[in-house]
């Protein structure tokens, strides 16, 4: 717990020296980063996931209206509408899992950076 990490902080600081103190500041930056990371993913995970909805939509629209817009030739149209929405959601897509993926290789490179 937190007895813990204050009876250790200082230790390992004893023990390392500026070796220690360095690990520390490096293994914190990486904590900082990583929590700003967090906060960024989920703004862009709610934003894809208003996407994948707005998309649904149109295609829910597109199914429910499937005989007048057949008799209307709005097929490309439509066609479009739905491309164009799911460009739109897997741009987010492509954002997060970038984003997710930066915060597990900086929790895996952690150790090795703080050493």
């Amino acid at each position: 717990g937190c007895g813990q990490l204050l009876c250790g902080i200082p230790m390992l600081l004893w023990l390392t020296g500026w070796a220690g103190v360095f690990g520390i500041v490096t293994v914190s930056a990486v904590l900082l980063t990583n929590m700003a990371i967090s906060r960024r993913v989920k703004k862009v995970e709610q934003a894809s996931l208003s996407l994948a909805d707005a998309r649904l939509h149109l295609m829910r629209q597109a199914v429910d209206g499937i005989k007048a817009i057949k008799l209307s030739a709005w097929e490309q149209p439509f066609l479009l509408r739905i491309v164009r929405a799911r460009d739109e959601e897997s741009h987010q897509l492509t954002r997060f899992r970038v984003l997710m993926q930066l915060s597990q290789q900086l929790g895996r490179a952690c150790p090795i950076l703080g050493a």
